[in-house]
């Protein structure tokens, strides 16, 4: 009796080559043959057989998005500011595989080290602006991003973080799910300024 084919996952060397055109499309090659294009600044080659989507032609998008997601894990330090906020980096943010350092780094170089999700609350948002934070609509975002961010990167809503001062203060501590060692080591996204909130 035949057995199913199933996918197994191997170790292999990821090759990445800084391309001498940065006008042509970046490419994924199968041991140096170019196999599709993606998105990344990169040409990346992956140096054993890779599996291919149903038409045989082109790669698996989930595949493509494992290979997003190594490279975000190994150059997030080396990035520019301006390719955080790319559709690559997005969807490995979204695989929930990015590591919490690459987290934390895309939310500083899209935002800084200051960050707040908005909300209803005009007067928070007030406040953490004037606090020179960054107010950052969740619904621009994916809600695995928001997720994402919310555990490794420790955003919180404005509200949470300069509530009314009318009202008792209450420490809210971290998000649920997030790793406290790591959260404690983090870029310090929860740290208020000395300046008095607007009212």
């Amino acid at each position: 009796m035949d057995s199913p084919m199933r996918e197994s996952p191997r170790l292999t060397d990821i090759h990445l080559v800084s391309p001498a055109d940065l006008g042509d499309e970046r490419r994924l090659y199968e041991m140096g043959i170019p196999v599709d294009t993606i998105a990344c600044p990169w040409d990346v080659d992956i140096m054993q057989k890779i599996p291919l989507g149903e038409s045989r032609d082109t790669v698996k998008a989930s595949y493509i998005t494992k290979v997003y997601t190594v490279i975000l894990n190994d150059r997030h330090q080396i990035l520019e500011r301006d390719e955080f906020a790319s559709e690559w980096v997005k969807r490995a943010i979204e695989s929930g595989n990015a590591t919490p350092e690459a987290v934390r780094s895309t939310v500083r170089g899209r935002w800084g080290n200051q960050v707040v999700f908005s909300t209803l609350n005009r007067n928070a948002d007030a406040r953490a602006r004037h606090n020179e934070y960054a107010v950052v609509s969740p619904q621009s975002l994916s809600k695995k991003e928001v997720q994402q961010f919310r555990q490794h990167a420790g955003i919180l809503d404005s509200d949470v973080m300069f509530p009314d001062p009318k009202k008792p203060k209450t420490d809210y501590g971290p998000p649920p799910g997030t790793d406290l060692e790591k959260f404690a080591t983090g870029s310090g996204m929860r740290e208020s300024t000395a300046d008095s909130p607007p009212p």
